[in-house]
């Protein structure tokens, strides 16, 4: 049973991290384009915005409590911002079906695994 609990472990670590990491590299990519069309200063802000994504990712698996813990925290921040920039998207500029569908399923599918993660990386040992 102790084997089937640290698989699962690992493999919600693993799901989590590439879940930020796409995330990230979407938004990079995304910010990246924008500048290479019409360079506007907040495709620079979406790139960035993006890297940073990934650098958290990559830090949550750190050795270190301290920069667990802090990666975490970023992690929470951006939830936040992107849940409240989504649920406004969804309500105010009413998308179609599809992008409300993959709106919604983002946004949640952010929360939850935020939730998840924070209460394993809160609620660890310090090593």
């Amino acid at each position: 049973m102790k084997q089937f609990i640290k698989f699962k472990d690992s493999i919600t670590k693993y799901f989590t991290k590439i879940w930020w990491i796409l995330q990230g590299g979407f938004i990079s990519i995304w910010g990246m384009l924008g500048i290479l069309n019409k360079h506007d200063k907040i495709d620079i802000e979406i790139l960035f915005t993006g890297l940073i994504l990934i650098a958290l990712a990559v830090t949550k698996s750190n050795r270190k409590y301290n920069m667990r813990i802090l990666a975490q925290i970023g992690l929470i921040c951006y939830t936040i911002i992107t849940s409240i920039i989504i649920f406004m998207l969804i309500t105010v500029a009413y998308p179609k079906l599809i992008a409300f569908v993959i709106l919604l399923i983002i946004g949640v599918s952010n929360i939850l695994i935020s939730i998840i993660d924070s209460f394993k990386t809160f609620l660890e040992v310090n090593e």
